[in-house]
């Protein structure tokens, strides 16, 4: 009885490497009408990002770089954002990995966070 509850314990635990890589929350704006940008400052390097959005259901990158070295302020993207669909940003910036969720936010602006249509 004792070993199966100690198999049990282990089992429902989980693994340590289980957690989300890209846990930080990140930051975005828009530049105008055109362009997205990451938040950053100077002395920021971007060095991965990977934008999908729920048009096909995150299925296929928008767009997509990696093992690259953007320095500031190079971190725009151009992209026409659509209404009502929603976008997810995943970058690496000065060796820390980042998340971001965002999409239009009616009055032409953007909304980051959990709750956007």
């Amino acid at each position: 009885m004792k070993n199966l509850l100690l198999i049990l314990i282990f089992l429902i635990s989980g693994c340590v490497g289980d957690r989300l890589d890209f846990r930080n929350a990140g930051s975005v704006y828009q530049k105008n009408s055109k362009e997205i940008c990451i938040k950053s400052k100077e002395g920021d390097v971007l060095s991965y990002y990977l934008l999908t959005s729920s048009a096909d259901t995150y299925q296929h990158p928008l767009l997509f770089e990696d093992h690259i070295a953007k320095k500031y302020p190079d971190h725009c993207f151009n992209l026409t954002l659509k209404k009502d669909v929603t976008y997810n940003l995943l970058y690496e910036m000065n060796d820390v990995k980042y998340q971001v969720d965002f999409a239009l936010d009616g009055v032409g602006g953007i909304k980051q966070g959990g709750n956007y249509l």
